[in-house]
């Protein structure tokens, strides 16, 4: 699944019942590329300063 076509993808999903050619169909939408961009580049925000902050000082690098 590519963003190349549209910024919001989606897909069709059919139900075909045999009881006198019943069909139901309903459209699903995707998460909009611009949405998954922003999501990534948040939990990167947020992720980051924990990583650096949590990391202990080696010892070397410790001021007496």
């Amino acid at each position: 699944m590519t963003w190349n076509a549209r910024d919001d993808p989606g897909f069709v999903v059919a139900i075909f019942r045999g009881n006198k050619g019943a069909v139901s169909v309903s459209y699903c939408s995707l998460a909009r590329e611009s949405h998954v961009l922003v999501a990534y580049a948040s939990l990167l925000i947020l992720l980051l300063p924990t990583i650096i902050f949590s990391t202990p000082t080696p010892r070397c690098l410790r001021q007496r």
